[in-house]
């Protein structure tokens, strides 16, 4: 059983770790209010005035209340700060407002047409998850290239869903 398929339950052990963040808290559900609350909070975070951020996926394209996490595309001229951008921007999703995000940084801003774009893609290379005695994990690091203990570099196809026809993104 692969515990990223499955929720926490309150009875049982729950740990989910990315990067150096680590929760012990399950997530809830995006919705209009908690995902406006994150990015207030986003916007105070010490580098954001370095990137551009676009909300993807399911919250911006008909999905709030079906989707479990918010989909979120970094933009900007990398640097190794955007390491620690991560950190923060995952600790602050994770342990302040228990919503669960997917943020990768692109070489160009996501195109709001139907064209598939293949972009260079960095993000976390690791995520686990614990639900009571079964761990999951996602390891990025073995198909891509390695840039640090926490970050990989990849090729990205997006969108990523051949049915997905209506891509729209909003930015922070």
């Amino acid at each position: 059983m692969n515990t990223f398929d499955i929720g926490a339950e309150p009875d049982k052990k729950f740990v989910y770790k990315i990067g150096s963040v680590t929760t012990n808290v399950a997530w809830k559900r995006p919705n209009r209010e908690n995902i406006e609350n994150l990015i207030f909070d986003i916007k105070n975070i010490k580098n954001f005035h370095k990137y551009e951020l676009f909300l993807v996926g399911g919250v911006v394209n008909g999905g709030i209340g079906k989707t479990n996490d918010i989909d979120i595309i970094v933009n900007g001229d990398f640097s190794y700060d955007l390491e620690n951008f991560f950190h923060e921007l995952y600790d602050l999703a994770l342990n302040k407002h228990r919503l669960l995000i997917d943020a990768k940084w692109l070489d160009k801003k996501p195109s709001k047409n139907h064209e598939v774009k293949f972009y260079q893609a960095v993000q976390f290379g690791k995520a686990v998850k614990q639900v009571d005695e079964i761990v999951s994990e996602i390891n990025l690091f073995e198909k891509n290239i390695k840039l640090t203990e926490n970050l990989v570099l990849r090729t990205l196809k997006f969108p990523n869903n051949k049915t997905q026809t209506n891509i729209n993104y909003i930015q922070i």
